[in-house]
């Protein structure tokens, strides 16, 4: 156990998951807001975002921005994520972090797994593509079905419809994922040890980019266990209160997609798109598959409302076009110039600040200022 100069959280680089070794993982367990306000007065986001999480109809404007906040510092390392969970007011959190990479067969999964301090709430969130990574490009890229043959008896009909790259990242961690999953339901603390207040009661699943198409993928398979009779699968399943997406590509076809509809993972999905986003319409048309996307929208154009993209573009030339609208957004005189796709759209402070209520950012709001 060790901890940091800046005092953020205590850092436990352990075994990955206890009784599944083999995969790179950090624990973090987190401080008291006033731990990170050293230089001023400031109160967290919410007052206590867990009441609005556990509530039968969670509010969706917290649960947004706090699972909009949590996929966006996904892309950090456990000790960031925990940081950020404890502004929005999840004090104390625990956050475990499993990941495994082999650039060989463009994986490159990372999970963030935070339980707050009473053992209540639990989010996982999955990073999405890292700008700088080329084996995450690959992994986007990688759209062939992981398993070929519609005659094939063996074959899987779930798997024969989803992104290849996209499901081989969720299998690489998945069930490392469960175990940390399965420890929370029983209330036993993630990260430090020893057990919590409570069994978790609501759990959440997210991810910006390519960690959206993951936490619905995740979803789809913990969906199909749970209706396969397998009991435990069947107690997470009946915990999942929604799987959140920011920016998110599309995972599988038009099979996929219904079979989604059919395994009740639909009903459960709020899947975002900032304004002129391009990564919601990707995979594009001519990858030869009629990729869906799956669940409720919701766009940002004066305010959230539901989004009609559905489908890749009938024009591959708008998104070849949308780095072009990220500089142009650089440049006063062509702001203005109307691009169907922007990349810059793309980036999850968007989706973050989007979300985040009246004159309060992801790191607190001022003192005085009225709570949530």
């Amino acid at each position: 156990m060790e901890t940091t100069a800046a005092s953020v959280g205590t850092i436990d680089n352990g075994p990955a998951v206890p009784g599944l070794p083999g995969l790179g993982a950090s624990a973090v367990v987190g401080v008291p807001f006033t731990a990170l306000t050293p230089l001023r007065t400031q109160q967290p986001v919410y007052d206590d975002p867990v009441r609005a999480l556990v509530a039968p109809s969670p509010d969706p404007a917290i649960a947004a921005h706090v699972l909009a906040t949590t996929a966006g510092y996904a892309y950090g390392d456990a000790l960031t994520v925990s940081t950020m969970a404890t502004r929005l007011g999840l004090e104390r959190n625990r956050v475990r972090t499993v990941d495994e990479t082999v650039d060989a067969m463009f994986i490159r999964s990372t999970a963030h797994v935070v339980q707050s301090a009473c053992g209540r709430v639990v989010v996982l969130a999955y990073r999405g593509t890292e700008p700088t990574n080329l084996v995450s490009w690959l992994t986007d890229g990688d759209t062939d079905p992981e398993i070929q043959g519609a005659d094939d008896t063996e074959a899987d009909p779930l798997l024969a419809h989803v992104h290849a790259g996209f499901y081989r990242n969720v299998r690489a961690t998945r069930f490392h994922v469960a175990q940390v999953l399965l420890d929370a339901l029983e209330g036993r603390a993630i990260a430090g040890g020893g057990t919590v207040v409570h069994r978790a009661e609501a759990l959440y699943f997210t991810g910006h980019s390519l960690g959206g198409a993951m936490a619905l993928i995740h979803a789809v398979l913990l969906a199909r266990d749970a209706d396969n009779g397998f009991w435990r699968a069947r107690r997470l399943w009946d915990l999942l209160r929604g799987v959140y997406t920011f920016g998110a590509p599309m995972a599988g076809d038009r099979s996929f997609a219904e079979q989604c509809a059919a395994l009740g993972v639909t009903e459960r999905v709020r899947r975002h798109v900032y304004r002129n986003d391009p990564v919601p319409a990707l995979p594009p048309w001519f990858v030869g598959s009629s990729y869906r996307h799956v669940g409720a929208a919701h766009h940002l154009g004066g305010g959230w409302t539901p989004a009609t993209l559905l489908e890749g573009p009938a024009s591959l030339v708008p998104l070849l076009l949308s780095p072009v609208a990220f500089a142009a957004r650089q440049i006063g005189l062509l702001r203005d110039v109307p691009f169907v796709y922007s990349l810059g759209a793309h980036a999850p402070q968007h989706y973050i600040a989007a979300l985040a209520p009246p004159h309060t950012t992801e790191f607190g709001r001022p003192a005085g200022a009225r709570p949530r």
